[in-house]
């Protein structure tokens, strides 16, 4: 069963959107109210992910800067007489 499948690949984290299961979209009853909530909430953790990883990517270029300041200024404490 397609809905069985997509419980089965989010439980394994694979949440790369297949619009081969929209089908399972169509159908009004409870299977159908289940499988809109599944598709809902991968899309949701997919935007959660890809917003950890621009998080991620921020925060990597930001320590990349601090390097570099905190080697300017010791470079320049360096220089300084003692005295």
């Amino acid at each position: 069963m397609a809905v069985t499948e997509l419980i089965d690949r989010t439980g394994k984290l694979d949440l790369v959107y297949d619009e081969s299961f929209n089908w399972i979209l169509k159908y009004k009853d409870e299977t159908g109210v289940m499988s809109k909530s599944i598709v809902n909430m991968r899309a949701a953790v997919r935007e959660i992910a890809d917003l950890l990883l621009k998080s991620s990517m921020d925060i990597n270029s930001n320590a990349a800067d601090i390097e570099q300041i905190v080697e300017r200024v010791y470079q320049d404490s360096m220089k300084v007489p003692e005295g």
